[in-house]
């Protein structure tokens, strides 16, 4: 973005002063920083602008093939998962225990869910101090 706004700005610098300033015999010197200050701002505008668009389409388009990787994926485990047994899913709802006051073994459960369910992702909403929070994105 900086490169291309840099030259971009040079050869608009370069493009006015051949066609415009000496043709013409422009010597006033606010006019001149005046015809500076625009060459700037439509460098920045036109040639930055630029490259954040290709930039912006391109990213997208990245996104769009990780997305549709993604979804082959989750279809692939959700075809897997469906077919698992349910009674592990009743077994881990059974097994959980509330205990206040204490911070629950976090690589326990996370084990127990690996070894129940197999290596799949999930998902764990924390509300919490830092070091709680640090612990379970750990796990």
């Amino acid at each position: 973005y900086v490169i291309s706004s840099t030259l971009g700005f040079v050869l608009l610098i370069g493009l006015l002063d051949i066609f415009y300033i000496n043709p013409f015999g422009i010597s006033s010197w606010w006019y001149k920083g005046l015809l500076f200050v625009i060459c700037m701002l439509a460098s920045v505008f036109i040639f930055g602008g630029l490259v954040v668009g290709i930039w912006h389409l391109w990213g997208r388009n990245a996104t769009g093939e990780e997305c549709e990787d993604d979804r082959m994926r989750m279809l692939q485990d959700n075809e897997t998962a469906a077919h698992k047994d349910q009674s592990s899913q009743q077994n881990l709802a059974s097994s959980t225990n509330t205990y206040y006051g204490s911070r629950p073994d976090f690589k326990e459960i996370c084990g127990y869910v690996s070894e129940k369910w197999g290596r799949v992702d999930a998902g764990v909403i924390v509300c919490g101090p830092p070091p709680l929070q640090s612990s379970v994105a750990t796990e």
